[in-house]
């Protein structure tokens, strides 16, 4: 009877973890909030109730099982999207963690950008569910042309979330405030 203890808290532990699992191909949904239909979209977690988020408005989604694309109408050299990252890849907001997320930030700029600054580095600027965060804001020339970026990073179990905004720095305040506020409306994850 003993020697079944470990492979049952095994299995368990197992189920636990693929019901945590977070895909981010979104399902259109709805709600009535005093008579007021919201729009938002739902998110497969293996669990009850699903995630939720809602999309500044206007803004289109597809999504797939490790990305959600948030594209802002009207313009095309603006994108914004969350990302599962790699699942056991641990994040911790000290001085190493953060370091090592701020790397990864610049090692997603596009290949060929020119005079990077980091404008902006903040450890909970906001609270996603409870959970910690960590804001790098970034700036930088591609092509000629001065771009910004946002990646505010979710300290989530099992794997980590990030969000991230570029967009011309033209653009940026305005689309960092709708794509911000809209982050707050992330439910269970």
């Amino acid at each position: 009877m003993r020697r079944f203890g470990v492979p049952v808290i095994l299995g368990a532990f197992q189920i636990m973890t693929a019901m945590a699992q977070l895909d981010l191909s979104p399902q259109p949904d709805s709600f009535d909030l005093d008579g007021i239909q919201i729009s938002q979209l739902i998110f497969a977690n293996g669990r009850m109730p699903k995630v939720s988020y809602q999309p500044p408005r206007d803004w289109k989604c597809t999504g797939q099982k490790d990305q959600l694309d948030i594209q802002p109408a009207k313009l095309s050299q603006a994108s914004a999207r969350a990302i599962l990252l790699p699942e056991g890849e641990i994040i911790t907001l000290d001085e190493s963690g953060k370091e090592q997320l701020k790397r990864k930030a610049l090692l997603s700029l596009p290949d060929g950008n020119q005079d990077v600054e980091v404008t902006s580095e903040e450890v909970d600027p906001m609270r996603i569910n409870g959970l910690h965060t960590y804001l790098i804001e970034l700036k930088y020339v591609f092509f000629g042309e001065k771009f910004a970026c946002y990646s505010l990073t979710v300290n989530r179990r099992p794997q980590a979330l990030n969000f991230r905004l570029t967009c011309r720095e033209k653009d940026y305040a305005e689309l960092r405030r709708a794509f911000e506020a809209s982050l707050y409306t992330w439910q269970n994850l």
